[in-house]
C-alpha cells in the first residue's frame, strides 16, 4: 500500500532545513527519529521528486573499507575519538575538530558551565531556551520550526473539525479524520485489514503464485512490493515524466544497517523484530511460524542490502551519474533475468511508458539471482513482515499502542501525541493538498505573499552581483550560471490553481467505511494519478509542495523554488519583525534555497531542469576544491564520542547554509546602521533546538543537513561581520584563521 510514501514521497526528511528538491525546515519528529515522512531528499538523497504515485524507498549509509577489505564500522564500538582522528586525518589531512559541545542533546547544556558567545556561540545565545524548552510528549525533538508548526497544526485542526465547511476537500479530509478518530470502530475491525493481507501472501505456494501476486493492480494498491515504481520528471528531459524503478524498503531503512549494526541499526533491530513478531501474532500466526518469518525476512533483506545504496552511496559525488540510467520497457526485459520486474510494471498498468530509469541495475541482477523456487518463503517472509510494519498505526488501539512504543523505543521519546494531532498528520501525509486548499481559504494573507515575494526578487538580485563578482567562474560559466538563476522559478506562500477532489470519494462510517478502506482508496487514487503522468509533458508550475507545510524548499528538476506559507508565521517571519530578524531567519531561507541551485548537486542541472555539464572543466575544478574543502571541515568534526561526522552526507546543505548566509551580509551592508548582533543572534534561534540523544544520533548518522549547533556555529565563524561584532580573537573558540575558512560561493 505505502499511501504515506504515495502522497509525500517528494517531501524530505522533516528533521533538518532547507535541501534541494525536497521539504527543508526541521520539521517535527513526531512518533520517529526521521519526522513525520522518514524520507530521504529526493535529489541530494538521489531520488527524483515523485508524482502522486510512489510505493517510496527508505532512506540509505556506506561504510569505508580499511586496507585488508574489512569494514572499518564492524570495530567501531572499540574506536575511541582519538582512533578516528588518526584513521581520518590520515584519509582527509589537517584536523579540524571544532570545540563546541552538541547542545541539542537533553541535558547536555545543564551539565556544563555556561558558554560564551566567543567560544560557543550557538550554546551562548540559545541556552536558557535549551534548558528551559520540554520536548513534547510524541516527540523526539523540539525547536523553532516545531514552535510553529503547533500553530499550523492547531488551524489545520479547527478546519477539520469545523462542519459549517463545505465542498469535496472539507468531506475527504473531515471523512478520514473522523474515521481514524473512532476507536470504537478501529478496535471493532482490529487487525483484519492486514490479516487479510498476511494469509493471502500465505497462501503463495511457488515462484509462478509469487508473480502472479506481485503482477496484480490490488496488491500495488494495498500491499508493499519487491520493487518500487513511480512517475516524477526525467533526469536528462524535466519537461517530460518517466516511470523510476526502484528497489525495495527495509525495515531497518537504511541497507548499511545490515552489515554494520551500528547506533541505529542496534537500537532498530530488536525492537522492530519484536513489534513484527507481536503484529504477525495478532494475526492469527503460531509463535514457531511468526519467529521463522522474522528470521526469513531479515536474512532476506540482508541479502539484497549488500546489492544496494545507502545513504553514505545516495550523498557521494557523482550519485546523480549513478542513478540515472534510461531504459526501455525492452531493456528493462532483457535485464531483469528470472525477476519479473516487467510483469509486475504490467500489473501496476505502468507498462506503457516510453522510457524508464532503472536507479539500482545492481539490484535488480540481484533480485534475478535470489528470485527463485528456494527463495519463495523468504521472499514471502519480507511481505508479510513489511506490511506489518505499513498497517500498524492505522488498526486498533493495541496495533497503534505497539506503534508508539516502537517509535518511543527507537527515538527517546516520552508519552505520545494527542489523538487530534495524530489524526491531523494522518491527513497531512495522506491527504495534503486537499486540506491545502482549505488552509489556504481561511488563513494565507495576500499581504504576506507580496512581502515574500519582494525580498525573493530583492535576493535574486544580490544573488546575481555575488554571481557577477565571483572570482573563479570563467565569463562562459558566469554566462551560464547566471541565465540558471534568471532562471529560478519562485513559488510563494499559496498556489493559485486549485485541483478538484469531486472525484475522490471517501465512505464515511454511516456509509459503511472504514479507516483502512480509505487507505485503499488514497491509494487507489494515487497511484492512478502517476499512471495517468505517463508519457505527459511535466507542468512546471505546479507546486509539488503543500502550502501549509511548514518548510521552504528547491527542486533542481523544475529549477524552482518554494516558500510555503507554513513557514510564514511564529518567530520565524511576521510582517511588523524587524528588517534584521526577517533578514536572519526568513532571508537565510530564501537564499539558502537559491544557493541549492548550485550546491555540489544542483550544478550539474542547467536552467531547464535537465542533467547537463554547463561548466567549463577549469571551473568546475575550482569549484570541487572548495567544496572538498568544505568536506573535510565537516570530516573532522565529532558530535558525540565515538562518531565521526560526514561531510559528503551534509555537504550540499553546508553549501546553502553558507550561500544564504553571505547573500544576506551581502544585502545587510548597504543599509546604514544595520543591528548584526541582532541578526546573527536571531539567526542563532532559527536553529536552537532540543533533542533526544537517540534522535541526534540518528541525524549525525542520516541526515543531509548538520546538525544545527553546527548550523550557526560552523557558518557564522566563516564571516568577518560575525568576527567584529563580536570581536572574536584567536584562541577562542569561535575563531577560524582567514586561511581555514570555508566558501564555496
Amino acid at each position: 500500500m505505502n499511501v504515506k510514501k504515495h502522497t509525500v514521497t517528494a517531501l524530505l526528511l522533516s528533521a533538518a532545513l532547507l535541501c534541494a528538491g525536497c521539504s527543508g525546515f526541521p520539521g517535527p519528529s513526531a512518533q520517529t527519529g526521521t519526522g513525520s515522512t522518514g524520507q530521504p531528499d529526493p535529489q541530494t538523497a538521489a531520488r527524483p521528486e515523485a508524482d502522486g504515485d510512489s510505493q517510496g524507498t527508505g532512506p540509505e549509509t556506506g561504510t569505508e573499507e580499511t586496507e585488508n577489505g574489512d569494514s572499518l564500522a564492524e570495530d567501531r564500538e572499540d574506536y575511541t575519538a582519538s582512533d578516528y582522528d588518526a584513521h581520518y586525518n590520515s584519509l582527509f589531512g589537517e584536523d579540524y575538530i571544532r570545540p563546541w559541545i552538541d547542545a541539542d542533546i537533553q541535558g547536555v547544556l545543564e551539565q556544563s558551565e555556561p558558554a560564551d558567545v566567543k567560544n560557543d556561540f550557538y550554546a551562548a545565545i540559545n541556552r536558557d531556551w535549551i534548558i528551559n524548552t520540554k520536548i513534547p510528549d510524541g516527540y523526539s525533538s523540539y525547536d523553532t520550526i516545531r514552535e510553529r508548526q503547533q500553530e499550523v497544526d492547531s488551524q489545520m485542526i479547527d478546519l477539520l473539525t469545523d462542519r459549517t465547511l463545505t465542498g469535496p476537500e472539507a468531506q475527504i479530509t473531515q471523512t478520514v479524520y473522523d474515521l481514524w478518530m473512532d476507536w470504537d470502530a478501529r478496535n471493532e475491525e482490529g487487525v483484519s485489514a492486514l490479516a487479510d493481507i498476511i494469509n493471502d501472501i500465505r497462501e503463495i505456494d511457488s515462484l509462478e503464485d509469487l508473480t502472479a501476486y506481485q503482477s496484480r493492480f490490488d496488491t500495488a494498491v494495498s500491499s508493499i512490493m519487491l520493487m518500487d515504481a513511480y512517475t516524477s520528471a526525467d533526469l536528462n528531459d524535466s519537461s517530460h515524466y518517466t516511470v523510476y524503478v526502484d528497489p525495495m524498503e527495509f525495515i531497518l531503512e537504511d541497507p548499511y544497517y545490515y552489515t554494520y549494526l551500528g547506533q541505529g541499526g542496534y537500537t532498530m533491530q530488536p525492537v522492530y523484530t519484536d513489534t513484527i513478531y507481536k503484529m504477525l501474532m495478532r494475526c492469527g500466526l503460531s509463535e514457531q511460524e511468526a519467529g521463522q518469518i522474522i528470521s526469513d525476512s531479515y536474512s532476506f533483506e540482508y541479502d539484497v542490502a549488500r546489492h544496494c545504496l545507502t545513504t553514505e552511496d545516495r550523498y557521494a559525488e557523482g550519485i546523480t551519474d549513478r542513478i540515472n540510467n534510461p531504459r526501455t520497457l525492452e531493456e528493462l526485459a532483457s535485464e531483469q533475468g528470472n525477476f519479473p520486474l516487467t510483469s509486475m510494471l504490467k500489473g501496476m498498468k505502468m507498462d506503457t511508458s516510453r522510457t524508464y530509469n532503472l536507479t539500482e541495475p545492481e539490484w535488480l541482477a540481484c533480485m534475478s539471482d535470489l528470485y527463485t523456487e528456494g527463495n519463495v518463503g523468504r521472499m514471502k517472509a519480507y511481505l508479510m513482515a513489511q506490511n506489518c510494519i505499513e498497517y500498524i498505526e492505522l488498526l486498533d488501539r493495541d496495533s497503534y499502542d505497539l506503534y508508539n512504543a516502537l517509535h518511543q523505543e527507537i527515538s527517546g521519546i516520552q508519552g505520545q501525541i494527542e489523538d487530534e494531532t495524530a489524526a491531523y498528520n494522518c491527513i497531512e501525509d495522506y491527504l495534503s493538498r486537499p486540506i491545502g486548499q482549505l488552509y489556504c481559504q481561511k488563513y494565507v494573507s495576500a499581504d504576506i505573499k507580496a512581502d515574500i515575494t519582494q525580498l525573493t526578487n530583492d535576493i535574486i538580485r544580490e544573488y546575481r552581483t555575488m554571481l557577477e563578482e565571483e572570482d573563479f567562474l570563467s565569463e562562459a560559466t558566469r554566462k551560464e550560471a547566471i541565465q540558471k538563476l534568471d532562471s529560478i522559478r519562485t513559488k510563494i506562500c499559496y498556489p493559485e490553481e486549485t485541483k478538484d477532489y469531486s472525484d475522490l470519494r471517501i465512505k464515511s462510517k454511516e456509509e459503511g467505511g472504514t479507516l483502512t478502506d480509505a487507505m485503499m482508496v488514497i491509494s487507489q487514487y494515487n497511484l492512478e494519478t502517476g499512471i495517468a503522468n505517463i508519457n505527459q509533458e511535466v507542468d512546471k508550475d505546479k507546486w509539488k509542495y503543500p502550502p501549509q507545510e511548514v518548510n521552504a524548499s528547491y527542486s533542481p528538476s523544475e529549477n524552482s523554488i518554494c516558500i510555503s506559507a507554513g513557514i510564514l508565521g511564529g518567530s520565524i517571519y511576521s510582517l511588523d519583525m524587524s528588517r534584521e530578524e526577517k533578514y536572519a531567519m526568513i532571508g537565510v531561507a530564501i537564499a539558502h534555497e537559491i544557493t541549492h541551485a548550485f550546491d555540489t548537486s544542483g550544478a550539474r542541472y542547467d536552467e531547464n531542469g535537465n542533467l547537463r555539464d554547463w561548466w567549463q572543466p577549469e571551473d568546475y575544478a575550482a569549484f570541487r576544491k572548495k567544496a572538498d574543502k568544505l568536506i573535510g571541515y565537516y570530516n573532522n568534526v565529532i558530535p558525540m564520542e565515538g562518531m565521526k561526522y560526514s561531510g559528503e552526507r551534509v555537504d550540499t546543505e553546508a553549501i546553502a547554509d553558507l550561500g544564504g548566509m553571505k547573500c544576506m551580509l551581502r544585502m545587510a551592508s548597504s543599509i546604514d546602521g544595520f543591528n548584526y548582533k541582532k541578526f546573527f543572534e536571531s539567526y542563532a534561534h532559527l536553529w536552537c533546538s532540543v533533542s533526544t540523544a537517540e534522535n541526534e544520533w540518528y541525524k549525525a548518522e542520516q541526515d543531509s543537513h548538520p546538525l544545527s549547533y553546527l548550523r550557526v556555529n560552523a557558518v557564522v565563524q566563516q564571516f568577518d561581520e560575525f568576527i567584529e561584532t563580536y570581536q572574536i580573537q584567536e584562541g577562542d573558540g569561535m575563531y577560524l584563521a582567514p586561511e581555514d575558512r570555508i566558501s564555496v560561493w
